[in-house]
């Protein structure tokens, strides 16, 4: 996976890559929607890395455009994420509530598959931020 990074050094003098994601949780009747990237295991919320001449806010909207070809609106505070990719990289993921406002969820040529998943009833194959952001945004989910 190719992502855009930034080297940081701490004021130890340690030094690691940080990159800077957005993604939009959609819920409609207690279900989330979740995409698998072809030729990937994971689920995860449709998203991706943020551009700088753009929001993240504008960011998570653009990428679930992309990647879904529905339009989303986003609402509330985002809640972050933060998680090691690799051993040199942290990503934070800025996690949005949204509602699809236009068109139907569809596949793309990056987009293997696109599920509804009861938020009582996740798959074991999911990326490490899904529970957290449901269960930030009141969701019950075990």
């Amino acid at each position: 996976m190719d992502i855009k990074k930034v080297r940081i050094t701490h004021k130890d003098g340690r030094s690691r890559f940080f990159s800077l994601g957005a993604s939009c949780m959609i819920l409609s009747d207690n279900k989330v929607l979740l995409i698998r990237n072809k030729g990937e295991k994971l689920y995860k919320f449709p998203g991706g890395h943020v551009n700088d001449q753009e929001s993240i806010r504008e960011s998570a909207v653009r990428k679930t455009k992309e990647e879904l070809g529905i339009v989303v609106e986003v609402s509330g505070d985002p809640y972050f994420y933060l998680f090691e990719f690799d051993d040199n990289t942290d990503i934070v993921l800025v996690n949005y509530r949204a509602e699809i406002v236009k068109h139907k969820p569809r596949v793309n040529a990056d987009i293997e598959e696109i599920k509804w998943f009861d938020v009582d009833g996740l798959p074991e194959n999911i990326f490490d931020n899904v529970v957290p952001v449901i269960k930030h945004f009141n969701l019950n989910v075990d």
